[in-house]
């Protein structure tokens, strides 16, 4: 492991296993957090990591944008499921 590596954030590691892991670590209600969700959600390579991202989110905005953008239709199908179980609970 290189030593650049150790400074590197956990949701910006080269594995993206590793970053699907702390995409699950990261609070939505916090606004930090969020942002790097948002950013996973939008430009992650891995669609895995999208995919945990988007059920991580809780800006509705945001998840009508993900629907309306995402060029992945099974990411798109993601955002829908997340807006819906959103929108019953609140």
């Amino acid at each position: 492991m290189m030593f650049v590596d150790l400074l590197k954030p956990r949701w910006r590691h080269p594995s993206a296993a590793v970053r699907s892991l702390a995409a699950t670590k990261l609070n939505p209600n916090k606004k930090s957090d969020a942002g790097k969700l948002r950013q996973l959600a939008y430009h992650d390579p891995d669609p895995e990591v999208r995919s945990v991202a988007i059920t991580r989110l809780t800006d509705l905005q945001l998840l009508i944008e993900l629907l309306e953008q995402s060029a992945n239709p099974a990411l798109a199908d993601l955002a829908a499921s997340r807006l819906i179980t959103l929108t019953e609970q609140g």
